[in-house]
C-alpha cells in the first residue's frame, strides 16, 4: 500500500510536459489532440503543449497557423491571403499567374514555408495536417514548399528563397564571356532582334 500511495501522490508528475519524456510524452500529448508522428522531437512537443492554451483560443487565425507551423519548423511562415492579391486578380494581365499560383479562391490561403523546413513528403504530409487543422472552416489551406532556385512565374521572395548577388559574368570558355565576347548576329537579316546586337553593350533584356 505504502508504494502505491507513493504512485498517487506523485501521479501529477505524468501530467507534466516537462517532467516526462519518451512514450509518456507522446501520449500526453494525444491529449491535447495531436497525432505526434516520429518527426516531432521532444523539445517541439513541450513547446507545442506549453502554448496549446493560447493556440485553441485564437485557433482559425492567422496568428495561431503562424505559430502552430513555426513550432514545427522553427521559422514563421509566409501566408497569402485572398484580399492581398486581389489587386493582381482584377488585373487582366497578371490574373491567370496569380490565380495559378495563389488560387482565385477567396475561401483560399496559402502558407509557404522554405525547403529545409519540408525536406521530404512526409514532412509535408504532418505540416498540412497542423495548417488544416488550425483553419478556419470551409477554407482552403494551400501548403506550398518554396524551391532554392530563381524560377519565371514561380514562387520567387526575395530573402526567402531569392537572393541578390553581384553580377558574375558567364564564361563559355577561357577566352570568351558574356556579355563582351558575344553577340547576337542577323541570319539574312530576317531573324534579327537589330544588327549586331551586342548584350550590355548596344541592348538590354527587360
Amino acid at each position: 500500500m505504502e508504494d502505491m500511495d507513493e504512485t498517487i501522490a506523485g501521479i501529477a508528475r505524468y501530467f507534466d510536459p516537462e517532467a516526462v519524456d519518451g512514450p509518456y510524452l507522446r501520449w500526453l500529448a494525444t491529449w491535447l489532440g495531436l497525432s505526434p508522428e516520429e518527426h516531432w522531437t521532444e523539445q517541439q512537443l513541450r513547446l507545442w503543449m506549453r502554448e496549446a492554451p493560447y493556440l485553441y483560443r485564437y485557433r482559425g487565425t492567422r496568428a495561431a497557423i503562424s505559430r502552430m507551423v513555426e513550432i514545427y519548423t522553427g521559422e514563421p511562415p509566409l501566408i497569402i491571403e485572398h484580399f492581398q492579391i486581389r489587386h493582381l486578380l482584377e488585373n487582366a494581365e497578371f490574373r491567370e499567374t496569380a490565380s495559378r499560383l495563389y488560387s482565385d479562391d477567396p475561401y483560399a490561403f496559402c502558407v509557404l514555408v522554405k525547403p529545409e523546413h519540408a525536406p521530404s513528403d512526409k514532412h509535408q504530409y504532418i505540416l498540412q495536417r497542423l495548417i488544416d487543422a488550425q483553419k478556419p472552416a470551409f477554407t482552403d489551406a494551400r501548403l506550398i514548399v518554396l524551391e532554392p532556385w530563381m524560377n519565371m512565374d514561380a514562387h520567387t521572395y526575395l530573402g526567402i528563397n531569392t537572393t541578390l548577388t553581384e553580377p558574375s559574368y558567364l564564361k563559355l570558355d577561357r577566352h570568351a564571356t558574356l556579355p563582351y565576347h558575344t553577340m547576337l548576329i542577323d541570319v539574312d537579316r530576317d531573324n534579327r532582334m537589330d544588327l549586331h546586337t551586342r548584350l550590355g553593350l548596344d541592348s538590354e533584356l527587360e
